[in-house]
C-alpha cells in the first residue's frame, strides 16, 4: 500500500483532531471538578496545533483571542485558565473574585517580567542587561531602602514610587502646574480670530501638551537639544504594533529607527547634563535643576548606573521607558476625557458648571486641582474613561512556591497573566442601566455616580439596588474596596502604578482649562471614532483615526 500526500494530510488532521478532542474533554473535566468545589489547577485551553496555533492568534490579535478564551472558559463566570503560548505557559486570572484573590497574594509574587520584556523589546535595552530585571525581587512592600538592594526591579520601582507619590508628586505637580499656567495665560493673550480648523485633536495632547509635561519632568535641556522629540514620540507610539509582533528590523526598519533616534536624544541629554551639572545647580528646594530636571533623574543615574554593569546606552533606554510610561497613557487618557466632554453639549455644559466650584486665586492655572479631583462628575468621567479605554496586560511570577488564588492552584515558578479587558467588560459585575441603555462598550459619564433616590444608579450591579446616600443626601462618586477586582486600569497590590495620582490630576486639570478657555467642535459627531486595538495590553488605546476639529477662544 502506497501513501500519497493527501493521505498523510488526512492522517495529520485526524491526529490533531483527536488531540483537540482530548484537550477539550480534559478542560471540561477540570471545570466540573471546580464546579463541585474542588481545589484544581486552571485547565489548559485546547489548541488545535499544541502551543502553535494559539500562539499565532495571541500575537496577531490578542484582544479577540483573550475574549475567546474567556467565552470558552465559561459563559457565566470568568474562570482561570492555562494558556500555552510557545514554550511558555500563562495562568490567566480573570473574574472579579479571582482578581481580588490575586491582589491579596500579590506581595508574595514577583513582577519582574513586567519590566524585562518591554525594556528589551520596546525601548532597546540590550538583552543581557534586560535579564537583570528577572532577578527575584527582594522588596515588594515599599519598606526597604533601595540603596541597600541589588535587585534592579525593586530599586527602579522604589525610585519611581518616591517620585510620583508624596512629596515627590507635590514637587512634580508644582512644576507641571506652572507650565500649564504659563501656556494658557499666553494663549489667552492672543487676539481671537474666530474658528481655526485643525487636522487632528490628538495632536493637541500628544505634541503640544506633551512638551509641557516633558519640561516639568526632565527640565528644559531635552527639548532644547531636540525640539522635534514630541512629534517623533507620537510617531513611535503609532509604530509600536510592529515591535509588539516581534517584527525584525530588516522587515520593519522604520519603528526601530524612530525608537533609536529617541534613545539617542535622551543619551545626548544625559551627556549634556553630566558635563554641565554641579551641586550648585540645584534649586533651594533640593530637587529642581536646569540640567537633569529634578533629583529623581540624578538619583537614577547614581543608583542604576552603579549596578549590573549598566552603561550609558542602558541608562538612556531605561529613561526612555520611564518617559514613555509616564506620558503615553495619560496623554491619550486626557484626550479621551476631552473628546467625550466636547462631543456632548449637555455634558460640556455640566462640566463647565461643575468646575466653577473649583476655581482658585492662588493657583497659576486658576483651578484648585484637589477640588477638581473631588468633583463627583469629573471623577466619574475619569473612572469611566479608564474602564473603557485602558486595556493592559499584567504578569506576576509565583517564584519558588505554589499559590492558592481563590482555590485555583498555581504551580511554583509559573507566570500569572492578567488582562483588564474582561474585568472592565464583565456584564455580571457592572451596571448598564435599568434597561441596559448604557452597555459596557459605550461611554456613560455618570456610571460611577450614585443617586440617593435612584436604586438603578452606581457603577456595579451589587450597588445598583443600594439606596444609600452620602451625608448630605447629594449624588456622590461611588467606589469601594470590593471593586478592586473589576476596575484595574492601574493594576493592583504593592506594584500598582504609582503614576495614577498624577495621571488623574493631569487629565482633569487639562479638561478644566480647555473647557473654560476654548470652544471646540469636533468635525463629525465622533461616532465613527473607534479605539486602535493594535497596542492592546500596553495601557490606554489611541483613536483609530485622525479627528479634525475647530477651536476658538471662548467668550465669557
Amino acid at each position: 500500500m502506497s501513501w500519497s500526500t493527501p493521505s498523510y494530510a488526512l492522517l495529520l488532521l485526524v491526529v490533531l483532531g483527536a488531540n483537540y478532542l482530548y484537550a477539550w474533554l480534559s478542560f471540561r473535566k477540570v471545570m466540573l471538578a471546580r464546579a463541585r468545589g474542588g481545589f484544581v489547577a486552571p485547565p489548559v485551553v485546547p489548541d488545535f496545533i499544541p502551543r502553535i496555533s494559539n500562539s499565532i492568534q495571541f500575537v496577531w490579535n490578542p484582544t479577540a483571542f483573550v475574549s475567546r478564551i474567556i467565552h470558552f472558559a465559561s459563559k457565566e463566570h470568568q474562570n482561570a485558565v492555562r494558556l500555552d503560548v510557545g514554550p511558555k505557559s500563562l495562568y490567566v486570572i480573570q473574574g472579579a473574585d479571582n482578581i481580588r484573590g490575586l491582589w491579596k497574594r500579590s506581595s508574595a509574587l514577583s513582577s519582574s517580567a513586567n519590566l524585562y520584556w518591554p525594556l528589551m523589546t520596546l525601548f532597546g535595552l540590550a538583552e543581557k542587561l534586560a535579564r537583570n530585571y528577572l532577578v527575584e525581587d527582594s522588596v515588594v512592600d515599599g519598606k526597604d531602602d533601595p540603596a541597600t538592594s541589588k535587585h534592579i526591579g525593586s530599586i527602579s520601582h522604589h525610585l519611581i514610587a518616591g517620585f510620583l507619590t508624596g512629596p515627590g508628586l507635590s514637587r512634580l505637580w508644582g512644576r507641571y502646574e506652572k507650565e500649564l499656567g504659563e501656556h494658557f495665560a499666553q494663549a489667552s493673550k492672543q487676539e481671537s480670530s474666530g474658528w481655526i480648523e485643525q487636522d487632528d485633536f490628538t495632536d493637541l495632547f500628544a505634541i503640544d501638551f506633551t512638551k509641557l509635561s516633558l519640561r516639568a519632568l526632565v527640565g528644559p535641556v531635552l527639548l532644547q537639544l531636540d525640539p522635534d522629540f514630541p512629534r517623533r514620540f507620537q510617531e513611535y507610539s503609532y509604530a509600536l504594533p510592529h515591535l509588539l509582533r516581534g517584527e525584525p528590523r530588516w522587515w520593519s526598519p522604520k519603528p526601530y529607527q524612530v525608537r533609536d533616534s529617541l534613545v539617542t536624544s535622551i543619551k545626548k541629554w544625559h551627556e549634556f547634563a553630566r558635563e554641565n551639572f554641579t551641586p550648585d545647580s540645584v534649586a533651594p528646594d533640593g530637587d529642581e535643576d536646569p540640567y537633569w530636571g529634578c533629583a529623581f533623574f540624578r538619583k537614577r543615574q547614581e543608583v542604576l548606573g552603579g549596578i549590573y554593569e549598566q552603561d550609558y546606552d542602558a541608562l538612556a533606554s531605561e529613561d526612555f521607558g520611564f518617559i514613555y510610561g509616564s506620558h503615553h497613557n495619560v496623554t491619550f487618557a486626557s484626550f479621551w476625557v476631552a473628546f467625550e466632554v466636547y462631543r456632548n453639549a449637555t455634558l460640556l455644559a455640566r462640566v463647565r458648571s461643575e468646575i466653577s466650584a473649583s476655581t482658585s486665586a492662588t493657583s497659576s492655572t486658576g483651578f484648585d486641582v484637589d477640588k477638581l479631583c473631588k468633583s463627583p462628575l469629573l471623577q466619574s468621567i475619569w473612572a469611566e474613561t479608564m474602564r473603557l479605554r485602558v486595556h493592559i496586560f499584567n504578569t506576576r511570577n509565583t517564584r519558588n512556591e505554589e499559590h492558592n488564588i481563590n482555590n485555583w492552584i498555581i504551580p511554583k515558578n509559573s507566570t500569572v497573566f492578567l488582562t483588564s479587558t474582561p474585568a472592565h467588560m464583565d456584564e455580571s459585575e457592572w451596571n448598564t442601566g435599568e434597561n441596559n441603555e448604557y452597555p459596557l462598550d459605550t461611554f456613560w459619564a455618570e456610571r460611577f455616580i450614585k443617586y440617593p433616590n435612584n436604586p438603578h444608579s452606581g457603577p456595579m450591579r451589587k450597588c445598583a439596588t443600594n439606596s444609600g446616600a452620602d451625608s448630605e443626601g447629594q449624588p456622590y462618586y461611588y467606589f469601594d474596596a470590593s471593586m478592586v477586582g473589576s476596575w484595574i486600569p492601574f493594576g493592583g497590590g504593592p506594584y500598582k502604578c504609582p503614576g495614577r495620582h498624577f495621571a488623574k490630576r493631569e487629565a482633569l486639570m487639562l479638561c478644566a482649562l480647555l473647557v473654560s478657555n476654548f470652544d471646540i467642535e469636533l468635525i463629525g459627531d465622533g461616532d465613527d471614532v473607534k479605539m486602535d486595538w493594535r497596542t492592546c495590553g500596553l495601557g490606554t488605546l489611541k483613536p483609530d483615526r485622525k479627528i479634525r476639529y475647530r477651536i476658538r477662544k471662548r467668550s465669557v
